[in-house]
């Protein structure tokens, strides 16, 4: 993959592609020039501040929402979080207020693009990537300091400027430490991004802690290192050694078990990064682009993209190849001339120990409907027990999840088994 400096990339923001809503001329004392995006519960606005002609952001609350005593008061919270996190990497407060239109805040333009576009587009190299995670972890730690939980760490979260100065903004639902508990307790509604939050964030917002935001950062480290978003998958075998023992130890399910303090993070990836040369790093990108394309294709293995032509029938199938089909596995059998099958399976494991159980699974699959021409027997249980039995005999100790269909055109039937 191509390597490109920061300052190269393109720097407009990005709009967001929506009903233009009006655009007034003032918001507070600010002049409006534009609007940048429209977000699910707020519009932001390219405003001028009259003092000094500068470029400031305008973040104002949606209409609908003007309303709504929970948002209104997330909304404010908001302002007061960031005028605490003053701090070179974290986006600067200008101001707030109400307007004809409801409240809003006042903040730092940043020229610049998102982590997300920006691995969309190109790749960094192992030292630049570990640069700007430490940046970000500079900004984590000075939130940390304040008692602020960022909760909604991501690579959209996180701008970089032309100079490469990361700025880490979005704020809407941070949460500080020390709020009364009653309040938090309230919380019950699903807050954050899936891919990024930690285990215990998903299963309960009331849960996050400091080593919360830690497990997000080292998701977008990994990403950042591989240089393309993991969707949710993360293959560490991928990663050097001794980066790869700071992951995992980032990555811990048990938050206990987990990095507690960011400075710990923070100077882990510093030692790493201290012996780290130039060499390596050419040598881990071609690894990384190597493995990463080798587990691609282990992975299309399992997922059958030649849809069969059966008489009577017509059959599609739609892969979303934005996704990694890990530990996924997919087939079309015709088990005789009017009798067809679909089955579809899915690894209890998520690591690359799957694949080994898969291609096995494969062969107890091929097995069993081979079985079943001999027999023919063809209802979708006497199939499953046979692939059952196989698996319980397997000294490997696999589990699936399993759907199967099985079509009988001389009973016009459909049988579904799982």
């Amino acid at each position: 993959m191509e390597n490109q400096e920061i300052a190269d990339q393109p720097t407009i923001p990005t709009l967001t592609k929506f009903e233009t809503p009006i655009i007034p001329k003032k918001i507070g004392p600010y002049r409006i020039e534009s609007l940048l995006k429209k977000g699910g519960m707020s519009f932001l606005y390219l405003g001028v501040d009259p003092k000094d002609a500068k470029p400031i952001v305008i973040k104002v609350l949606s209409p609908r929402f003007i309303k709504n005593t929970e948002v209104i008061n997330r909304f404010l919270k908001e302002a007061d979080i960031i005028r605490l996190s003053n701090h070179p990497n974290i986006i600067k407060l200008y101001g707030q207020g109400e307007w004809d239109h409801g409240l809003y805040i006042a903040m730092e333009f940043v020229q610049g693009i998102s982590l997300k576009q920006f691995l969309l587009e190109k790749s960094l190299s192992v030292h630049k990537a570990l640069e700007i995670i430490l940046q970000v972890g500079y900004a984590l730690c000075h939130l940390h300091t304040h008692g602020i939980i960022h909760r909604d760490l991501k690579p959209e979260n996180i701008l970089i400027t032309e100079n490469g100065q990361i700025k880490v903004i979005d704020f809407g639902i941070a949460a500080l430490i020390n709020e009364e508990k009653e309040d938090r307790s309230k919380r019950k509604s699903f807050m954050g991004t899936p891919v990024y939050m930690s285990p215990e964030q998903k299963e309960d917002p009331k849960k996050v802690t400091f080593s919360s935001d830690i497990y997000s950062l080292a998701v977008i480290t990994y990403e950042l290192l591989l240089g393309k978003l993991s969707f949710g998958v993360i293959h560490l075998s991928l990663i050097p050694k001794k980066l790869r023992l700071i992951l995992e130890k980032a990555l811990q399910n048990d938050p206990k078990k987990r990095y507690q303090d960011i400075v710990d993070f923070i100077t882990d990836l510093s030692e790493y990064l201290k012996s780290y040369t130039e060499l390596e790093d050419t040598k881990n990108q071609e690894n990384y682009d190597e493995r990463y394309t080798s587990l691609v294709n282990t992975d299309r293995l399992f997922l059958t993209k030649d849809i069969p032509t059966w008489k009577h029938l017509e059959i599609a199938a739609e892969y979303d190849t934005t996704i990694s089909s890990f530990g996924l596995y997919s087939d079309f059998f015709q088990v005789s001339e009017n009798v067809f099958a679909c089955i579809l399976a899915k690894s209890e494991k998520k690591d690359l120990e799957s694949y080994i159980h898969t291609s096995i699974f494969r062969g107890y699959v091929k097995m069993a409907i081979s079985i079943a021409k001999l027999k023919k027997e063809f209802s979708p249980a006497n199939i499953l027990s046979s692939i059952n039995r196989a698996l319980e005999q397997d000294l490997m100790d696999q589990k699936f999840f399993v759907n199967l269909i099985v079509m009988n055109l001389d009973k016009d039937q459909i049988l579904y088994s799982n």
